[in-house]
């Protein structure tokens, strides 16, 4: 019984077998196992023909058209606005200056074209109507703009203030309050609304001129170039605020090297003194004269010798007081690339005229800057 159940478990063979089969038979069936898949590969390729034949032939569906998108036409009396002053800052290495002038091209777009623009853009000025400026002209008639002061091509500003009119969230009557919000500002970004955390815009009687206004730094840097940003804002400047007229003091910072430039080797240079046999090596400034003359700006003096006349706004007076005048050292670091402004033959004095020259060690060029501060300045001061 035991033999016959291991017979009955061990596998049979099938009689067509692989293994039994000779090698003329393997052989043909290898050969007509390839015939049989040349075969099933053309008829697939075939349909595939047919298949992509009748696709060309058949029309192909007309897209459906997209909708348009129509543009809401902005109404400013559904808008309130306010008076408020913006603090910004700029780069103006790009620049041509803070101020623009119709009809006057410039290589460099000024920075007020480019706060226009991003004001203009967000929906936050409305210019009464000028037929002879175009859209993207600066427009201030009907803002109440005014700037605290002007810069030059490539002058930078720190401080920078101005009062305009703008739009603002509070609402005009209970009626109109929250209407035409979703104006489009800038390309397909939306207005940010200063009362998400509720559910409908507050009345007037519950508005906060801070938290329920329109975050105008926010959307502005979102459209200014990266070298202008807006630092701050006033919500309630005084009733008679202007920009202008109202700022009491304007600082302003000449930055330079000392040396002001390479000074060449050798024996050149102006003299220190009449009765001095050192000389001071070309490049190198005077620190300290430079310091005595600033003093000597402050107080109330008469500038016209100092700045640029316009004939065209017959100035009458030309004083303006000075508060502070001074050159002061801004680093401190003795070491870096131009250490060889520290060896024999480049140092300040020729020949040393002090212990400290003769021992001196290389370093870099200190930097040094002017810095005045006055009430008012002239044009071109």
């Amino acid at each position: 019984m035991a033999q016959q159940a291991d017979s009955d478990t061990t596998p049979q063979t099938p009689p067509d077998h692989y293994s039994q089969w000779s090698s003329e038979k393997l052989i043909d069936r290898v050969l007509q196992l390839e015939e049989d898949l040349k075969k099933q590969t053309k008829r697939s390729a075939e349909s595939r023909c047919e298949l992509l034949s009748q696709k060309a032939k058949s029309p192909s569906p007309t897209p459906k058209p997209k909708p348009s998108r129509t543009t809401r036409q902005f109404d400013p009396s559904k808008y309130s606005t306010r008076y408020i002053a913006l603090k910004f800052a700029y780069l103006g290495q790009r620049y041509n200056g803070l101020e623009y002038h119709a009809n006057n091209k410039t290589p460099y777009p000024t920075v007020e074209e480019e706060l226009w623009k991003a004001l203009y853009k967000a929906k936050l000025v409305f210019p009464s109507p000028n037929a002879s400026l175009r859209d993207d002209e600066p427009s201030w008639e009907g803002c109440e703009y005014s700037k605290a002061g002007r810069t030059d091509k490539g002058v930078s500003a720190y401080g920078q203030v101005i009062g305009i009119r703008v739009r603002s969230n509070r609402p005009v009557t209970s009626s109109q309050a929250g209407k035409g919000d979703e104006e489009v500002n800038g390309e397909g970004a939306q207005i940010d609304q200063s009362w998400s955390s509720e559910s409908s815009p507050p009345d007037d009687a519950d508005f906060d001129p801070i938290n329920h206004e329109i975050p105008y730094p926010q959307i502005l840097n979102r459209l200014l170039p990266p070298q202008i940003r807006v630092l701050a804002w006033c919500p309630s400047p005084p009733a008679d605020f202007s920009a202008r007229f109202s700022c009491r003091e304007r600082s302003y910072k000449y930055v330079f090297t000392q040396p002001a430039f390479a000074p060449s080797p050798g024996l050149g240079g102006l003299p220190t003194d009449s009765d001095s046999r050192s000389y001071r090596r070309e490049g190198w400034l005077d620190i300290h004269a430079m310091r005595t003359a600033a003093k000597k700006l402050e107080g109330l003096h008469d500038f016209r010798n100092f700045c640029k006349v316009d004939a065209s706004k017959q100035i009458q007076n030309f004083e303006r007081r000075i508060n502070k005048a001074e050159v002061v050292q801004v680093n401190h670091d003795e070491k870096g690339p131009l250490g060889f402004l520290g060896l024999p033959g480049f140092r300040q004095h020729h020949p040393p005229e002090t212990a400290d020259d003769r021992l001196s060690t290389p370093s870099s060029p200190k930097i040094y800057a002017f810095k005045v501060q006055g009430s008012a300045f002239l044009w071109h001061q």
